[in-house]
């Protein structure tokens, strides 16, 4: 038999508003420029960042994501290269009932308690459709088929406590 959970969450109340790139840049900085043969590993750094729009109902997440390589510069000699691919993408979800998973601290406070299920359930959603999105929109370049490493969305939370 399955274990109750104390939340109230229902993915069936969560819908994506939006969900775009909102900035990116494949190549990285000045003097940095190597052949797709020369790339001998990718790496990925991921921010999360998340606002609360009390009033509509919304919660959007910001997905910072550096990527960084190894270069082979010569024979038996690799160098790192940092940030040869940075993306910005955001996404915007209605919760239905927002206001029994979000909720404002009582003491008047600006601190607002948050449904841990909801959050990792949005990270989730938001991480899986990056993924997609970040393979295609680096077709014909130097990052062409470099795939988001699938993650739990705990360590996403995690970096931010």
């Amino acid at each position: 038999m399955a274990k109750q959970s104390n939340t109230l969450f229902k993915s069936s109340m969560v819908h994506m508003a939006d969900a775009r790139i909102l900035s990116f840049n494949v190549g990285g900085q000045k003097g940095t420029y190597f052949s797709p043969e020369e790339l001998t590993g990718i790496g990925f750094r991921i921010e999360s960042e998340e606002g609360f729009h009390i009033e509509e109902k919304r919660v959007q997440i910001l997905l910072n994501i550096h990527t960084d390589a190894e270069v082979k510069v010569q024979q038996n000699e690799v160098q790192e290269v940092d940030s040869i691919g940075y993306f910005r993408i955001g996404f915007t979800f209605e919760i239905d009932n927002f206001d029994d998973l979000v909720k404002e601290d009582e003491l008047g406070v600006k601190k607002l308690h948050v449904d841990g299920i909801l959050m990792r359930h949005l990270l989730a959603i938001a991480y899986s459709t990056a993924r997609g999105m970040i393979l295609v929109k680096t077709r014909g370049t130097l990052l062409e088929g470099s795939i988001l490493p699938i993650i739990d969305p705990n360590e996403l939370m995690e970096k931010e406590e």
